[in-house]
């Protein structure tokens, strides 16, 4: 293997690292923060912050600013992810261990290509798709198995 390929492979095993745990601390920090602040402010705040870094960094980079059609696709999708998904996951944090929620959301890939092949018709369903959607099912539920035994 030559240094080069090498150096890659570092940096991709520390990239998903680093995204494993943030992503798996987010859970701790919510369901730290929704104990001090009410769920839904709490996430509103969370979203409200990370928005407007995300739109600061866009205009830092020279991008121009969202049409008004933009805009409003942005903002229902939005209230939909931020009602049906995190809002409700911020709120179920009060009740349900970080741990079990994560691994709960650890299913919406599987939503999410369900949503692609039965609604956009974006993807086909083959074989080696729906092997891999039903393995994803069964670790998450070994897994939450595995959690509430506990």
């Amino acid at each position: 293997m030559d240094s080069t390929a090498h150096r890659t492979t570092w940096k991709t095993l520390l990239a998903f690292a680093i995204i494993y745990f943030v992503w798996g601390s987010t859970f701790l920090a919510i369901r730290v923060g929704v104990h001090e602040v009410p769920p839904f402010l709490l996430a509103a705040m969370r979203f409200l912050i990370a928005g407007l870094v995300l739109f600061g960094w866009m205009m830092a980079q020279g991008e121009r600013s969202p049409n008004v059609r933009q805009w409003a696709s942005a903002s229902l999708l939005a209230i939909l992810i931020f009602v049906c998904d995190y809002g409700l996951l911020f709120w179920a944090e009060q009740r349900v261990p970080s741990g079990i929620a994560a691994v709960m959301l650890a299913t919406i890939p599987v939503f999410m290509a369900l949503s692609e092949i039965l609604f956009l018709q974006t993807q086909k369903l083959t074989p080696r798709l729906a092997l891999a959607l039903l393995v994803g099912i069964a670790v998450v539920r070994q897994s939450i198995r595995k959690a509430l035994l506990r």
